[in-house]
């Protein structure tokens, strides 16, 4: 899903032809805020984020995928994955942590 989502923001981008990729917020309580479908360039933001986080930690982008991208709840995603709840919990924390930090140096 997530790659099907960036390969149309990049394509709906290389018409546009936009400016640079500004770093989103990442306050909400209950994960990565939603995007605005015509914003693509915080997909884009987002989804170079989650390349370089796949990179480190395959297990930890397979979480934003599902809780992101495919909008799984942690019950859910813990299911999916053969964790609990609680480390579902915990790990997405440090998911939107890690985000958060890289976006915000970009």
């Amino acid at each position: 899903m997530r790659h099907v989502l960036i390969d149309a923001a990049r394509e709906r981008m290389s018409a546009k032809r936009g400016g640079g990729v500004r770093p989103i917020a990442l306050d909400d309580a209950d994960g990565i805020p939603d995007l605005d479908p015509e914003n693509d360039q915080q997909l884009m933001a987002v989804g170079a984020a989650l390349q370089r986080l796949e990179k480190l930690d395959t297990d930890l982008a397979k979480l934003v995928d599902c809780r992101f991208f495919v909008g799984l709840s942690e019950r859910e995603t813990g299911e999916v994955m053969g964790l609990s709840e609680r480390t579902v919990r915990r790990r997405w924390l440090q998911a939107r942590a890690w985000i958060h930090r890289e976006l915000s140096a970009g």
